[in-house]
């Protein structure tokens, strides 16, 4: 090895080194975190290499353990939904993705377009 090609792996090293370092930095930079355990719910698509505005949304995280969901039933339903009843929720397209809870609010009100009434569900 000459030592022009000794000078010049040396410097090829440094320049590595340099960039490895900086994209760890970046890295470090990207990293999100949330004060709680969640599952990400949205995650909207983003253009690599293009910067995103500040403010805007990267992606939804949901906090399970702590769900409050307003649940719209039919009003044939209303006399069977207790306060209190303990329920569980299915997405029939994500069968093992269930959430347990219990009915804390019943809404006596029928939406007249919908025939339903508001019931929320507390985890």
């Amino acid at each position: 090895m000459t030592q022009t090609e000794l000078k010049n792996s040396s410097i090829a090293y440094v320049t590595a080194k340099y960039a490895y370092e900086n994209a760890e930095m970046q890295l470090a930079k990207v990293t999100i975190k949330v004060p709680f355990d969640g599952v990400i719910v949205e995650l909207p698509y983003h253009t690599d290499e293009v910067k995103v505005d500040q403010g805007l949304a990267l992606l939804k995280v949901m906090q399970y353990d702590q769900l409050l969901m307003d649940v719209k039933l039919p009003e044939k339903h209303l006399p069977e939904v207790t306060r209190n009843q303990l329920v569980q929720i299915s997405n029939y397209t994500v069968t093992k993705d269930t959430i347990y809870g219990k009915i804390s609010q019943i809404s006596p009100v029928i939406n007249a377009d919908t025939r339903t009434f508001q019931s929320v569900l507390n985890q």
